[in-house]
């Protein structure tokens, strides 16, 4: 495929890291199933053809009990 460098301004990249939050704390705290990252890191946010970040590479994700309080990562 092509490479496509974009410009966005500091509002469109603040937008991108409240919507990683979002997903993270929905990982963490909101879905039915607490997942773990473990590895997240810039190279693991995709953004779609409407630059909304997505979270990827869940090979070392680690899935939590949801009554656990802790856990060793």
């Amino acid at each position: 495929g092509a490479n496509h460098a974009y410009a966005i301004g500091l509002s469109s990249t603040f937008q991108a890291h409240k919507r990683i939050a979002r997903g993270l704390l929905f990982l963490h705290e909101d879905s039915r199933l607490r997942i773990v990252h473990r590895d997240l890191k810039a190279s693991n946010i995709l953004l779609d053809e409407h630059m909304n970040p997505k979270i990827s590479d869940f090979g070392t994700a680690k899935a939590v009990d949801t009554d656990q309080t802790q856990t060793e990562t």
